[in-house]
């Protein structure tokens, strides 16, 4: 239960830090969703591993409007 309760927070902690870099000024950048996965612990955890392979600006997040988590980067 806590390895699940970690990669919990490793997700939101991801997600929040997109957000605040995502929130200054507009920009041509978007959010690229590279993959998805289910909106489950399994789904974070599965999103954390491919992220171990995925290059250095890749991060896991939560798309809000689904509830599913997703491999993405900013392009």
């Amino acid at each position: 239960m806590k390895r699940i309760v970690r990669m919990m927070s490793i997700v939101t902690a991801t997600a929040a830090a997109a957000l605040v870099l995502g929130s200054g000024p507009a920009s041509a950048k978007a959010m690229i969703i590279v993959k998805t996965y289910p909106g489950t612990a399994a789904g974070a955890r599965a999103c954390q591993i491919d992220l171990k392979l995925a290059p250095p600006n890749y991060f896991c997040t939560r798309i809000q409007a689904t509830g599913r988590n997703a491999l993405a980067y900013w392009g």
